[in-house]
Protein backbone atom coordinates (compact mmCIF):
# COMPACT_ATOMS: atom_id res chain seq x y z
CA UNK A 1 0.00 0.00 0.00
CA UNK A 2 2.91 2.75 0.74
CA UNK A 3 4.15 1.54 -2.47
CA UNK A 4 1.42 2.63 -4.43
CA UNK A 5 1.03 5.73 -2.35
CA UNK A 6 4.38 6.45 -3.50
CA UNK A 7 3.86 5.91 -6.87
CA UNK A 8 0.97 7.77 -7.37
CA UNK A 9 2.17 10.88 -5.36
CA UNK A 10 5.36 10.87 -8.11
CA UNK A 11 2.99 10.64 -10.85
CA UNK A 12 0.94 13.42 -9.72
CA UNK A 13 4.32 15.07 -9.08
CA UNK A 14 5.41 14.67 -12.78
CA UNK A 15 1.91 15.97 -14.14
CA UNK A 16 2.14 19.08 -12.31
CA UNK A 17 5.79 19.30 -13.33
CA UNK A 18 4.73 18.95 -16.89
CA UNK A 19 1.70 21.60 -16.41
CA UNK A 20 4.18 24.36 -15.01
CA UNK A 21 6.48 23.45 -17.54
CA UNK A 22 3.63 24.17 -19.91
CA UNK A 23 2.48 27.74 -17.95
CA UNK A 24 6.98 28.69 -17.93
CA UNK A 25 7.17 27.46 -21.86
CA UNK A 26 7.60 31.61 -22.32
CA UNK A 27 10.17 32.09 -19.24
CA UNK A 28 12.44 28.74 -20.31
CA UNK A 29 12.57 30.47 -24.35
CA UNK A 30 13.47 34.31 -22.65
CA UNK A 31 16.41 32.04 -20.90
CA UNK A 32 16.67 30.12 -23.76
CA UNK A 33 17.41 32.90 -26.19
CA UNK A 34 19.77 34.75 -23.75
CA UNK A 35 22.00 31.45 -23.66
CA UNK A 36 22.33 31.23 -27.54
CA UNK A 37 23.12 35.19 -27.28
CA UNK A 38 26.28 34.46 -25.28
CA UNK A 39 27.32 31.39 -26.49
CA UNK A 40 26.97 33.06 -30.45
CA UNK A 41 29.61 35.75 -28.93
CA UNK A 42 32.18 32.61 -28.31
CA UNK A 43 30.98 29.87 -30.62
CA UNK A 44 29.67 32.15 -33.85
CA UNK A 45 26.37 29.97 -34.95
CA UNK A 46 26.95 27.05 -33.48
CA UNK A 47 23.62 25.59 -32.21
CA UNK A 48 22.90 25.99 -28.25
CA UNK A 49 20.44 26.15 -25.51
CA UNK A 50 19.01 24.91 -22.21
CA UNK A 51 16.45 22.39 -21.79
CA UNK A 52 14.45 22.00 -19.07
CA UNK A 53 12.28 18.56 -19.28
CA UNK A 54 10.31 16.92 -16.45
CA UNK A 55 12.45 14.52 -14.87
CA UNK A 56 10.33 11.49 -14.61
CA UNK A 57 12.23 9.25 -12.85
CA UNK A 58 11.85 7.79 -9.28
CA UNK A 59 13.60 10.17 -8.03
CA UNK A 60 12.38 14.01 -6.04
CA UNK A 61 14.56 15.63 -8.42
CA UNK A 62 11.59 16.97 -10.73
CA UNK A 63 13.35 19.03 -13.05
CA UNK A 64 16.59 17.99 -15.67
CA UNK A 65 18.54 21.22 -17.03
CA UNK A 66 20.84 20.91 -19.36
CA UNK A 67 22.89 23.50 -21.69
CA UNK A 68 23.65 22.41 -24.79
CA UNK A 69 26.31 23.75 -27.62
CA UNK A 70 27.21 21.71 -30.42
CA UNK A 71 30.61 20.23 -30.74
CA UNK A 72 31.14 19.43 -27.56
CA UNK A 73 34.05 17.68 -28.27
CA UNK A 74 35.99 20.82 -28.35
CA UNK A 75 38.32 21.88 -25.68
CA UNK A 76 37.07 24.21 -23.00
CA UNK A 77 33.42 23.99 -24.10
CA UNK A 78 31.99 22.79 -21.11
CA UNK A 79 33.44 26.09 -19.44
CA UNK A 80 32.18 28.39 -21.90
CA UNK A 81 28.77 26.22 -21.26
CA UNK A 82 29.29 26.87 -17.11
CA UNK A 83 30.20 30.43 -18.26
CA UNK A 84 27.12 31.32 -20.07
CA UNK A 85 24.57 29.41 -18.04
CA UNK A 86 25.86 31.71 -15.02
CA UNK A 87 25.61 34.59 -17.27
CA UNK A 88 22.28 33.84 -18.23
CA UNK A 89 21.06 33.19 -14.45
CA UNK A 90 22.67 36.20 -12.89
CA UNK A 91 20.65 38.80 -15.80
CA UNK A 92 17.86 36.79 -15.60
CA UNK A 93 17.59 37.82 -11.96
CA UNK A 94 14.98 35.52 -11.87
CA UNK A 95 14.16 33.97 -7.63
CA UNK A 96 17.23 35.56 -6.57
CA UNK A 97 18.75 39.14 -5.67
CA UNK A 98 22.29 38.11 -6.04
CA UNK A 99 24.38 41.24 -7.94
CA UNK A 100 27.39 39.13 -8.17
CA UNK A 101 29.05 36.45 -10.64
CA UNK A 102 32.32 35.54 -9.34
CA UNK A 103 34.84 32.86 -11.86
CA UNK A 104 37.96 31.52 -10.28
CA UNK A 105 41.03 31.07 -13.06
CA UNK A 106 40.40 27.41 -13.45
CA UNK A 107 37.14 27.78 -15.60
CA UNK A 108 39.13 29.55 -17.89
CA UNK A 109 42.11 27.60 -17.93
CA UNK A 110 41.01 25.35 -21.14
CA UNK A 111 39.45 27.90 -23.10
CA UNK A 112 41.18 29.42 -26.33
CA UNK A 113 42.59 32.68 -25.56
CA UNK A 114 40.35 34.70 -28.38
CA UNK A 115 37.04 32.71 -26.73
CA UNK A 116 38.56 33.89 -22.98
CA UNK A 117 38.46 37.38 -23.70
CA UNK A 118 35.02 37.18 -25.75
CA UNK A 119 34.00 35.94 -22.13
CA UNK A 120 35.36 38.59 -20.63
CA UNK A 121 34.30 41.58 -23.37
CA UNK A 122 30.79 40.02 -22.69
CA UNK A 123 30.84 39.33 -18.83
CA UNK A 124 31.83 43.36 -18.68
CA UNK A 125 29.29 44.45 -21.28
CA UNK A 126 26.14 42.31 -19.66
CA UNK A 127 27.50 43.64 -15.83
CA UNK A 128 27.14 47.18 -17.41
CA UNK A 129 23.76 46.30 -18.62
CA UNK A 130 22.66 44.71 -16.03
CA UNK A 131 24.23 47.05 -13.18
CA UNK A 132 26.25 43.81 -11.48
CA UNK A 133 29.43 42.78 -10.67
CA UNK A 134 31.40 40.55 -12.17
CA UNK A 135 34.59 39.18 -10.53
CA UNK A 136 37.24 36.92 -12.53
CA UNK A 137 40.57 35.40 -10.43
CA UNK A 138 43.11 35.46 -13.08
CA UNK A 139 46.68 34.71 -13.65
CA UNK A 140 48.92 37.09 -15.37
CA UNK A 141 49.52 35.05 -17.81
CA UNK A 142 45.98 34.51 -18.50
CA UNK A 143 45.88 38.44 -19.51
CA UNK A 144 48.78 38.90 -21.10
CA UNK A 145 48.04 35.88 -23.57
CA UNK A 146 44.52 37.12 -24.21
CA UNK A 147 45.74 40.77 -25.28
CA UNK A 148 44.38 41.39 -29.00
CA UNK A 149 46.35 42.92 -31.48
CA UNK A 150 43.29 45.35 -32.75
CA UNK A 151 43.74 48.65 -31.75
CA UNK A 152 40.67 48.91 -31.37
CA UNK A 153 40.08 45.74 -29.31
CA UNK A 154 43.68 46.91 -27.28
CA UNK A 155 41.93 49.64 -26.19
CA UNK A 156 38.78 48.10 -24.60
CA UNK A 157 40.85 45.29 -23.11
CA UNK A 158 43.35 48.23 -21.67
CA UNK A 159 39.88 49.39 -20.23
CA UNK A 160 38.50 46.02 -19.03
CA UNK A 161 41.86 45.76 -16.95
CA UNK A 162 42.69 49.32 -15.94
CA UNK A 163 43.37 50.14 -12.27
CA UNK A 164 39.93 51.09 -12.24
CA UNK A 165 38.48 47.95 -12.73
CA UNK A 166 40.91 45.70 -10.75
CA UNK A 167 40.17 45.34 -7.21
CA UNK A 168 42.86 43.62 -5.84
CA UNK A 169 46.03 42.76 -7.40
CA UNK A 170 47.31 39.55 -5.96
CA UNK A 171 51.27 38.85 -5.33
CA UNK A 172 54.20 36.89 -3.98
CA UNK A 173 54.75 39.37 -1.72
Amino acid sequence: RELKTITRDMAEESIRTDDYLMIAKPLVEEANALFRRYTKTLYGNRASGVSITNDGGETLTRYKIEAHITSDAAEGINEAKIFCYDLMVLALRRRHSIDFLIHDSSLFHPIDHRQRWSMLHLADEMSKQTNVQYIATLNEHDISSMAPTDTKEREEFDRIFSDGNIVLRLTDQ
